[in-house]
């Protein structure tokens, strides 16, 4: 017996539905059509905890709902945009994929240029590290991290690896 696929012809009845199909794909942007796919169960998240002054010093902590494995150390993500643009809000989904895998994330947005230039946005980035081991008591995460982040955001993460000196202001050790 042969299992017949439908024609695009059936799934789109006119010539209009199929160009409005078209039109709707062509507004999303690939993060936003990521976004749209990640379910809003399995986890929790607390929005705009402060690591600074600047209203784009904030991160969200996306927890996993029930019991999760508190020896792993939550990640610290970073997202990408060559610096200049980018917003916490359209990674939930690095949230969700890991938190509903039992792995705590912080996702990060940070000052961006030319408001200000490097090594700020390392600087931030050591400040939301301080910040998440100040606040992973309260939920039951241990005193360490993971740093990462896609693009300028690995370029963001790795001196909190490589330069002990972001860490020194804030009096918080490797």
């Amino acid at each position: 017996m042969r299992v017949q696929r439908p024609r695009l012809s059936r799934l789109f009845a006119t010539p209009a539905a199929l160009v409005g199909a078209g039109l709707a794909l062509a507004a999303c942007s690939p993060l936003s059509a990521l976004d749209a796919l990640v379910p809003e169960t399995g986890y929790r998240v607390e929005k705009d905890i402060a690591y600074g002054d600047d209203p784009r010093m904030r991160f969200d902590l996306c927890l996993p709902d029930g019991a999760f494995a508190s020896e792993v150390p939550p990640i610290l993500f970073f997202y990408g945009g060559s610096w200049r643009r980018g917003d916490k809000a359209g990674y939930r989904f690095v949230g969700q994929a890991f938190a509903s895998r039992g792995i705590a994330v912080a996702v990060v947005d940070y000052r961006l240029f030319p408001e200000v230039r490097f090594p700020t946005f390392a600087e931030d980035a050591a400040r939301a590290a301080e910040k998440l081991l100040a606040v992973a008591p309260a939920h039951g995460l241990p005193p360490r991290f993971v740093a990462m982040g896609a693009n300028a955001g690995g370029h963001t993460a790795a001196p909190l690896a490589l330069d002990p000196r972001y860490f020194e202001a804030g009096g918080v050790g490797p």
